[in-house]
């Protein structure tokens, strides 16, 4: 289960309870916000609780709000298959967040920048492919591909000796819509 946590006051976090867990996980709030301390006045030891997977800063450089989201089980994008993707509400940006199979712990990357529409919620079509609500201007976003495939080609003529440095580079370019030629 993956749970996007709103911070009190500086910290955004996201923490992550297990397939295998029993339940009854403790993740510190009031105690600790993100990894943080907050109001430790009565409480054990930081490692009585469970420490988040991930965390971000409460600023306006990078967000305010944690928007919870999905783990992506469609086919559209195959290389983000099994991804946790999530949002934050201020600044619109979007990232996913997987576990690090070379070394433990979690590997968190940005996405994309949004339309900073406040995104309040997430969802999910019949396929897996994932959707955002904007609160702001009422909209829904589907995630869809921004770039488009293209192929390059390209041949070496007039070349001298290998590693001479002379000669010239054909390169062609097609993307689908128009296609270039760079000599």
């Amino acid at each position: 289960m993956w749970i996007a946590d709103v911070g009190q006051d500086a910290w955004e976090e996201i923490d992550f309870q297990p397939a295998s867990s029993t339940g009854g996980e403790n993740y510190g709030w009031r105690c600790y916000e993100g990894l943080a301390p907050y109001n430790t006045s009565g409480c054990g030891p930081q490692n009585q609780y469970v420490p988040p997977i991930h965390v971000y800063a409460n600023t306006s450089s990078v967000g305010c709000s944690v928007t919870g989201g999905f783990v992506y089980r469609g086919s559209n994008f195959p290389d983000l298959y099994g991804y946790y993707v999530y949002a934050d509400y201020c600044s619109g940006r979007i990232w996913t967040l997987r576990p690090n199979t070379q070394g433990g712990g979690w590997t968190n990357e940005f996405m994309m920048q949004g339309p900073s529409s406040q995104f309040s919620s997430f969802g999910e079509d019949q396929f897996g492919e994932i959707y955002l609500a904007g609160l702001g201007n009422g909209n829904i976003y589907r995630v869809v591909e921004l770039c488009q495939p293209f192929s390059v080609t390209g041949t070496a003529t007039n070349v001298s000796c290998p590693g001479a440095g002379d000669g010239t580079i054909a390169l062609d370019i097609d993307n689908n819509t128009a296609s270039y030629t760079i000599a």
